[in-house]
């Protein structure tokens, strides 16, 4: 195998189809993400209200750590996808599948943060 064969990107349609296969199971990670950006800020808002009756102070709506959970799945995918361009369909499915582990542990970590943020 020469040089140039050897760097040349081979996604093939064995390929290509695993890639989709594994991208909806990251979209539906971004899927999760998203209804929490759309989600909590409301209820957070209603939570404001309750506080200011009791004359407390408001609390702040965590966008970093919502913007970070959905970019999160979207960045660690292009990366396995970026770094399986030159490898075999088993290592293709490994970088896929590690990249789910990390997600989620990024995902379970950047929910915690924010539910520590908050006092409800």
């Amino acid at each position: 195998m020469t040089a140039e064969t050897r760097d040349r990107p081979r996604y093939g349609v064995v390929a290509l189809v695993v890639a989709v296969l594994f991208g909806l199971v990251y979209a539906w990670d971004v899927w999760e993400a998203v209804g929490n950006v759309l989600e909590l800020p409301g209820a957070i808002a209603q939570f404001n209200e309750i506080r200011a009756v009791a004359e407390l102070d408001p609390i702040a709506t965590p966008w970093a750590l919502l913007i970070a959970g959905v970019l999160t799945p979207v960045a660690v995918y292009a990366a396995a996808f970026w770094l399986g361009r030159t490898h075999s369909l088993v290592a293709k499915v490994l970088l896929f599948v590690g990249g789910l582990a990390v997600v989620g542990a990024a995902s379970l970590s950047i929910n915690a943060l924010a539910a520590s943020s908050l006092p409800f």
